[in-house]
């Protein structure tokens, strides 16, 4: 996903359901390999996660802590709610690595406020299983399509 969506050391990412961080922790390493000299900067202003449960909150923030980044920018939020979007606007995102949960309309609704909140002309990679987009929240989906370009979709053997 990070080549697909052409993230590089100079990007703003976002993981704003990113349970235990490992597409965070993945996306720093391949920036700091790409440009070490801005290794400071790259941990402690480029890369943002969004984690609700708790649990997975502490588990990105410590995971985040064992690849050493210097000052984790992950919060505890409800990634849906209009507060997280301000959140998410003022980091001035520009690239999204996201698998947002399935269950329900949350998965959805996360990536509408995602969209709805990062910079003009962003990038966006989120892995959505297929009945999202025939069964559940058709409505939003297409809310969501009448302001924002799908440019790709990647589907996965059933297997």
């Amino acid at each position: 996903m990070y080549k697909i969506i052409g993230v590089d050391y100079t990007c703003n990412v976002l993981d704003a359901a990113c349970g235990s961080g490992t597409f965070l922790t993945k996306a720093m390493s391949k920036m700091i390999k790409e440009k070490e000299i801005n290794k400071k900067k790259i941990m402690e202003e480029q890369i943002f996660g969004i984690e609700w449960a708790k649990e997975l909150y502490v588990l990105a923030c410590v995971n985040m802590l064992i690849h050493k980044d210097g000052k984790s920018n992950i919060i505890q939020a409800d990634s849906t709610k209009e507060e997280t979007g301000e959140w998410i606007k003022e980091q001035k995102i520009n690239k999204v690595l996201m698998n947002p949960p399935f269950e329900g309309q949350d998965g959805v609704k996360i990536v509408k406020n995602v969209l709805e909140n990062v910079e003009e002309n962003s990038l966006c990679a989120f892995i959505l299983p297929d009945r999202t987009f025939y069964v559940k929240s058709k409505k939003i989906i297409k809310g969501i399509l009448s302001q924002h370009t799908l440019e790709k979709i990647i589907k996965m053997p059933k297997d």
